[in-house]
């Protein structure tokens, strides 16, 4: 009976780090960055492109960060000749496909900045999947002009 419940319990951890594994593969960030603000402005913005490589669809259903309270997707769209920001509260993010986070459309707000970060910091940013796994962005803090010379680079 031991034995049982010893290669149940390891079979279990098997299929539950493939499925981490595989759903941590399935979503790649390509040039990720947050724009560089005053050290008084609390508020920043992060970009890249997210690449579901995966079969299925991927929602993304929670983001968080260390360095900042709260982090939200955003989308900017015209209302009546206006800009307006639309809280996005989950994100599908269909197979084989990409959404690019740049100005004037999807980014990630970032809220409540909860230490000095500056030009060349690096932010943590942690996206949870609507399965539960998680991936795990590594973004660099340049000025918006720095961003089109470093577009080649990807993290994952």
């Amino acid at each position: 009976m031991k034995q049982f419940y010893k290669i149940t319990v390891l079979l279990g951890f098997f299929v539950l780090s493939a499925d981490l594994l595989s759903a941590d593969a399935a979503i790649k960030a390509h040039a990720p960055w947050v724009q560089d603000a005053p050290p008084t402005v609390k508020v920043h913005a992060a970009y890249m492109t997210l690449e579901n490589t995966s079969e299925h669809s991927v929602t993304v259903a929670g983001i968080e960060s260390p360095a900042f309270e709260r982090v939200e997707i955003h989308k900017s769209e015209i209302h009546q000749d206006m800009v307006k920001m639309m809280h996005q509260k989950r994100l599908k993010i269909p197979a084989h496909s990409r959404i690019e986070f740049k100005p004037g459309g999807y980014h990630f707000m970032l809220m409540g900045k909860k230490h000095i970060i500056k030009h060349g910091d690096e932010v943590t940013i942690r996206l949870t999947l609507a399965d539960g796994s998680e991936v795990v962005i590594t973004a660099e803090v340049r000025k918006a002009m720095e961003h089109s010379k470093h577009s080649g680079h990807s993290m994952h």
